[in-house]
């Protein structure tokens, strides 16, 4: 389906790649990627968005053959990198599906629009990855192209890149579905996710799956995401047991995977009843973000100190860093903004020698203020970031 929604476009890329009858000077100019001829043609008074027979316009010929100088010259008369033929196909499209990366890079900085779309719904990204162009996957999502997107026949930049068959931009795309291409046909992956009472994730809980008439995996632990990831049979019955903190939880439902062919991703989504019960919580003092962002800033190094020195004087502590936000913005965004500056927070501590196994990161967003969203008193008082001891090591 892919192939088919995209064959206007690589059929234009094959037409540029051929043509030899551009319309204009300036057209054959920036095809052959002849610097001179184009500044002689621009000087000439030809319209710099000018299009040929095809619809192409200059800069798309010269993102199509990769000629940077030429479209850096181009961009520089102002030719405007969002213009597309009668399908929707733009210079920057047409450079992702060629694989040219440096004429790639130029148009994002001039403006190209990362997800601009053709008629049937199709981005650079979705170009890029149908024809296996693993740089030009790599800066557009780098540059923020949006992975998720759809064309109107359902497929995604995913959908493209298992039709290319290349794992390498499987993996760059999707790297669970990367690594569930790398495991063995009987072998498929698990993505296992743990969620509170609140919907919240779940970090720092061991998690093991027996299978039935063989051995319990290692145990794995979730992420800050409340996530980990785990290799199991197909076909093969688990059943699940998770320890939080010293209290254990079996799962009644047992899980069952199916046995397919080819790659197989499996998620598993838990709810963990138990609460973390802590002997302590203390808000970190001058511990604040700038609006939207998660990077530490120098006042709150002298509080984050005096926690390192804790935790070194108690190896026996448990900690966990609990990120919070007003209820300004959505519930789910505030959830990870929280959970990024918690991880801050958290890496912090680790490269100060403290280590990853006494210190678990949540985000909990919105969902325990301690003020009134409804004032910016009380807003500025629920953006916090606490330290809750979960284990303090003495007399247990």
């Amino acid at each position: 389906m892919g192939k088919r929604l995209l064959a206007h476009v690589f059929w234009i890329i094959a037409m540029v790649r051929l043509d030899a009858t551009p319309v204009s000077e300036l057209i054959d100019a920036s095809a052959s990627g002849d610097v001179q001829r184009v500044r002689s043609a621009l000087a000439s008074g030809i319209s710099v968005d000018a299009r040929d027979e095809n619809g192409l316009t200059s800069l798309m010929h010269a993102a199509a053959g990769g000629h940077e100088d030429v479209a850096r010259l181009l961009l520089s008369a102002k030719a405007n990198p969002n213009y597309a033929t009668e399908k929707g196909v733009t210079a920057l499209m047409l450079a992702a599906g060629t694989g040219k990366v440096r004429v790639l890079a130029i148009l994002l900085e001039h403006g190209a629009r990362i997800d601009q779309t053709t008629d049937g719904g199709a981005t650079a990204l979705m170009v890029a990855a149908l024809h296996a162009q693993k740089d030009c996957v790599g800066i557009l999502l780098e540059r923020g192209a949006d992975r998720t997107l759809k064309a109107k026949n359902g497929n995604t930049a995913l959908d493209m890149a298992r039709s290319s068959k290349s794992v390498e931009v499987i993996t760059m795309i999707s790297p669970d579905d990367g690594a569930a291409h790398s495991l063995p046909e009987t072998d498929a992956l698990g993505v296992v996710t743990l969620l509170d009472t609140n919907e919240i994730p779940d970090p720092g809980i061991n998690c093991t799956f027996q299978a039935d008439g063989a051995g319990t995996t290692d145990p794995m632990r979730t992420d800050s995401r409340g996530q980990f990831r785990i290799v199991l049979k197909k076909g093969a019955t688990y059943q699940i047991s998770c320890d939080k903190f010293g209290r254990v939880v079996a799962f009644d439902q047992r899980l069952t995977l199916s046995r397919v062919a080819g790659p197989y991703i499996h998620q598993v989504n838990l709810r963990i009843i138990v609460e973390t019960s802590y002997s302590s919580k203390i808000a970190l003092e001058n511990v604040y973000f700038d609006a939207n962002r998660s990077d530490l800033l120098p006042p709150a190094f002298p509080a984050l100190n005096k926690l390192v020195q804790a935790l070194k004087a108690n190896e026996s502590m448990i900690v966990e860093i609990a990120g919070h936000t007003d209820a300004t913005g959505t519930r789910e965004r505030n959830i990870v903004l929280s959970r990024e500056r918690a991880d801050s927070v958290r890496a912090f501590l680790l490269r100060a020698g403290i280590s990853a196994e006494r210190v678990i990161a949540k985000g909990y967003g919105p969902v325990q203020p301690v003020a009134d969203n409804a004032t910016e008193e009380g807003r500025r008082k629920n953006r916090r970031t606490e330290v809750r001891v979960i284990r303090t090591g003495k007399g247990e």
